[in-house]
């Protein structure tokens, strides 16, 4: 029996997300052919961030009235969903049709960029950075190309804002935001620039299988040009390439690639590439190429460069701690949950808080004032970025920490243990309370996963085994960045580290988790 929500009849299912399924539907009253998300409520609480991707796409959409833009038609809500209701698109997506043909001409490629830039003629008018345009956000009706999932948009004051929150799709995304540094509304060019790339020569300009690998590419492969795929004209190349500029000071802005005229010229019989730009990207890198003449300029550049990247690696620790955050409040493994994820989330502040006073003009013990150059750099445009940056995402969190007590505080009034009360009513931080809490949990997990394994259900099990294994690492995360070298940031999914995790077997997987819980009691 087919499902009715107010005037709306539901029918087959014609796609599915992380937070719920989308349904082609039909409204009674005018006989308009729709598409219908279906979120269900226990989403919103089981993700908190799920309700403000909802809000921010529901507040873009109902301001952009662009012909290239999904609309957003309206929101209905019942006992246990959320319905948002968007024009219909049966076309399918990009990424369909990359699939089906590989690449695409040249001149159905910019026909297709064509639309898209026509899209951004609103977006950017608006100050909004989509934030994950990729192929498979980038849907057809009747041939007509619609940009749609704005849920990881974000309004922007201006052209010359800064964020720094890392979401989207790596191999999309712009060099700055794959290094976890501060990027503005020019971001969004450098993931159209993929996007063009990929229609023209059916690849990414930079693939790799971890972050790592992918901002090594980036940083050290020149922008190349497959010729034998698609003998492309001078013209959309040069677009390419100044939408694929490393540093996004250089890069094609948004007002000369809105007006950019993209025509097919001639096409030349020989082509030479030009001098490797440079990867100087604001406090992303260094540029050596322009002091290489001069060798102590030279030194100094690699000794500021080294102190940037020590310092991101322990700013990333706060990403991962982050992520394991989120992968309590998914899992919901207990009624526990929403407590654990309220300390790891004291713990990301904690090392924002540590990081800020080992940086501060003021710390003249700093444990950095042994590194090259350290005093100087405490002097450049590139310290005085990441002292901001940092301070933002300090308040940020201190603001969410706030609304998060609010949201507990029930669950807060009945804890009985002393030194967990004070750490969860904002007591100094211990992490020694915050491990104890880690290593009960995990140990639940842990043997709920084996015995879901032994009741055949391996797929649960695993799940089971591999949270518990981020949670571990979570506990000792400063040996755990040494060991493993992770100096970037990114989804745990595409960490290589984790990828090789997936790939243990049960057995091995048990090992791996049990033998780690056993080392930590020991030795906590």
């Amino acid at each position: 029996m087919q499902k009715v929500v107010e005037n709306y009849l539901l029918y087959e299912t014609i796609g599915a997300g992380q937070y719920g399924k989308v349904y082609r539907a039909k409204n009674q009253k005018n006989g308009e052919t729709v598409a219908i998300k279906v979120i269900p409520l226990e989403k919103f609480n089981n993700v908190p961030k799920l309700e403000e991707f909802t809000t921010n796409e529901i507040k873009t959409l109902s301001r952009i009235n662009n012909p290239n833009v999904v609309k957003f038609i309206e929101m209905l809500k019942t006992a246990n969903n959320t319905y948002l209701v968007y024009e219909y698109c049966d076309g399918g997506t990009l990424e369909d049709v990359l699939q089906e043909k590989h690449h695409l001409s040249e001149a159905e490629s910019l026909k297709y960029f064509k639309q898209l830039i026509n899209a951004f003629q609103s977006i950017y008018k608006e100050n909004i950075l989509h934030r994950d345009l990729k192929p498979s956000n980038i849907l057809f009706h009747n041939n007509v190309v619609k940009i749609a999932d704005f849920g990881f948009c974000k309004k922007m004051t201006g052209p010359t804002e800064l964020t720094f929150t890392m979401v989207g799709s790596p191999i999309y995304m712009a060099p700055e935001i794959l290094k976890g540094y501060p990027y503005n509304i020019k971001s969004d060019i450098w993931s159209l620039g993929v996007v063009l790339y990929e229609m023209l020569f059916g690849i990414c300009p930079y693939e790799d299988k971890n972050l790592a690998g992918l901002i090594s590419r980036i940083d050290n492969q020149p922008l190349t040009i497959p010729r034998e795929i698609n003998r492309i004209s001078a013209n959309t190349e040069k677009l390419l390439r100044r939408m694929l500029t490393i540093d996004y000071k250089a890069r094609i802005d948004w007002p000369e690639l809105l007006a950019y005229p993209l025509e097919i010229d001639e096409k030349p019989k020989i082509y030479s590439s030009p001098a490797p730009i440079s990867h100087s990207s604001g406090i992303t890198k260094i540029d050596l190429d322009a002091v290489s003449g001069n060798d102590a300029q030279h030194k100094t550049a690699r000794h500021q460069e080294a102190i940037i990247r020590t310092l991101m690696k322990e700013r990333n620790k706060v990403v991962y701690v982050s992520s394991v955050l989120h992968g309590v409040l998914e899992q919901n493994f207990n009624g526990n949950s929403p407590l654990v994820a309220y300390m790891l989330l004291r713990r990301t502040i904690n090392i924002i808080e540590a990081l800020k006073r080992e940086i501060s003009v003021e710390n003249t013990n700093s444990k950095y004032k042994n590194m090259e150059q350290w005093e100087e750099f405490r002097m450049t445009e590139e310290y005085i970025t990441f002292s901001r940056y940092l301070n933002e995402e300090h308040e940020e969190a201190q603001a969410f920490i706030t609304s998060f007590k609010q949201e507990i505080q029930s669950l807060i009034n009945e804890v009985s243990d002393e030194a967990l009360t004070n750490q969860l009513s904002n007591g100094p931080f211990d992490i020694k309370v915050l491990n104890k809490m880690l290593l009960e949990y995990a140990e639940q997990i842990i043997a709920s996963g084996v015995e879901k394994i032994e009741n055949k259900d391996e797929l649960t099990g695993r799940k089971y085994l591999i949270h518990a294994n981020e949670v571990l690492d979570c506990i000792s995360i400063d040996e755990f960045f040494e060991k493993i070298l992770i100096e970037s940031t990114m989804h745990l999914n595409e960490q290589s580290y984790f990828t090789l995790v997936r790939t243990y077997s049960k057995e091995k997987l048990q090992d791996l988790v049990q033998g780690k819980l056993s080392s930590l009691k020991r030795r906590l």
